[in-house]
């Protein structure tokens, strides 16, 4: 359901601002390959970590950054442009899924068949998340919107401002994802679920 209403609306978007049809449509298909290889690597990822296996994934991560910062370079010499910066992205990003698919295999069984109990727990889980995506989705427009309302050139430049602690917020979140959620998956005791969720927190504060 979301990919069909994301093309509708950047579609809507691209024309009202004059972009071609021809263009249009080929940044919204090149965003959709995106989004493909994006579901992959958060799909295949999952078993590399509670696997342990945080150093293969970053070398995949790294592999990929090159592969982008190649391309990039050897096209600035050349022509760069909207359309040229999202393909190089599509690519690098697709041929980590790929990797990262190819590596995933080795814990994985691809064939098993669907677990009805684990698939009901998911869906419940992803209803739950509805709403909080929602938000997340309409985030930055509602803040544009509340400045255009309320706000003042200078506080503009704070928005600005404050936006870049996102960088350390990624940071943390990012060693979450990594480290944290997977240890915690494959934690079977509460004692020691407890220790450890603990021992996040105080990180967490400390930093």
């Amino acid at each position: 359901y979301a990919v069909p209403v994301g093309m509708g609306f950047s579609l809507f978007l691209f024309r009202q601002n004059e972009v071609p049809w021809l263009k249009a449509l080929s940044l919204t298909l090149v965003t959709v390959l995106m989004l493909w290889g994006l579901f992959n690597i958060s799909i295949y990822g999952a078993p590399l970590r509670l696997h342990g296996k945080y150093l293969a994934v970053q070398k995949l991560e790294l592999i990929a950054a090159l592969v982008r910062l190649l391309l990039l370079v050897a096209l600035a010499l050349i022509y760069i442009g909207a359309l040229a910066a999202v393909m190089v992205a599509t690519i690098s990003i697709t041929l980590q899924a790929i990797l990262m698919r190819k590596l995933a295999a080795h814990f994985l069984d691809f064939g098993a068949p669907c677990d009805p109990d684990q698939r009901r727990d998911l869906v419940i889980l992803i209803r739950k998340q509805f709403f909080p995506t929602l938000f997340f989705a309409f985030q930055v427009q509602i803040m544009v919107w509340l400045i255009i309302l309320f706000g003042t050139v200078d506080k503009v430049a704070e928005v600005g401002a404050l936006g870049r602690l996102n960088v350390v917020f990624s940071l943390i979140g990012s060693v979450l994802t990594s480290i944290v959620v997977p240890t915690f998956s494959r934690c079977v005791t509460l004692p020691r679920l407890v220790r450890l969720f603990s021992l996040a927190l105080a990180a967490y504060a400390i930093f």
